[in-house]
């Protein structure tokens, strides 16, 4: 994921550098939107305490992959035909857990999957330019706020044991729980790269790629085992995901755009 964000800021030169003498059809000023996203998140991490970890015969749960993802609006500003800045507002995945649990005779059997919710607020410097007619190639790249809500509740002294713990499966022998700490903001920094596409009514569609990486985890936990004997260790949760965006970009006109359009008439 670093790697691809070093290699957009060395292209983004090269790419504007060769885009100057093409005209920009591209509409600035400001627009408002609407997006969707679809995500593939990050398997969670199950490390077997020293004890049981060598022990072939007692298998500990076995994570995937989940599928998510998100909505919201979003409100930008385009400048100098070939940058913008944009704030959102999504609902949607904040975390998910998928898991396969070991039976009594050490098969993998029994599936446990959980989402968790909550609203995000993301923040974005793009940047754009016309790659044939109406085409626009972009890139962009921001930070994605997350728990912003149940931050505020909980430093005006709002004590909700849901805000930050809770067990995601009890059954078949086994216990699995993922806690977090709510007192702060997790900050996730995110990757965009895609394209425009301008209707004849100068509006805008958009799809993209996206990458999200985190800084730390999201949640921590435990599972054990109680059966003959005792068999547990730790899980951790990072939101990390590849994703793919589809969004409706409303454009309002300039002031200039108005009045070329009034002279026109």
């Amino acid at each position: 994921m670093k790697r691809i964000f070093i290699f957009i800021l060395l292209l983004a030169p090269v790419l504007l550098l060769k885009s100057q003498e093409q005209k920009s059809l591209f509409p600035n000023g400001w627009h408002i939107g609407l997006r969707g996203e679809a995500n593939l998140t990050q398997r969670v991490s199950v490390i077997p305490t020293e004890s049981n970890s060598s022990t072939v015969l007692h298998l500990p749960p076995k994570s995937y992959p989940m599928i998510g993802g998100k909505g919201g609006v979003e409100i930008s500003y385009h400048f100098a035909d070939y940058f913008g800045v944009a704030l959102g507002i999504d609902f949607g995945t904040i975390g998910q857990v998928g898991m396969m649990l070991r039976t009594e005779a050490n098969y993998y059997g029994p599936k446990v999957s959980e989402r968790f919710y909550g609203f995000q607020i993301p923040i974005k410097m793009e940047f754009h330019f016309p790659i044939k007619n109406n085409f626009f190639f972009m890139g962009a790249v921001g930070i994605n706020l997350m728990d912003v809500g149940k931050s505020v509740l909980n430093s005006f002294g709002r004590d909700d044991q849901m805000l930050s713990r809770g067990t995601v499966f009890h059954g078949f022998g086994c216990e699995l729980e993922l806690s977090k700490e709510v007192m702060k903001v997790d900050v996730d920094m995110q990757l965009h790269l895609g394209f425009y596409y301008r209707l004849p009514y100068n509006d805008l569609l958009r799809c993209s790629l996206v990458g999200n990486l985190a800084f730390k985890d999201k949640f921590q936990g435990y599972y054990n085992y109680i059966n003959d004997n005792y068999y547990e260790g730790a899980l951790g949760y990072r939101h990390n995901y590849v994703g793919l965006e589809m969004a409706y970009i409303h454009c309002f006109k300039t002031k200039k755009q108005r009045q070329n359009a009034k002279e026109q008439k």
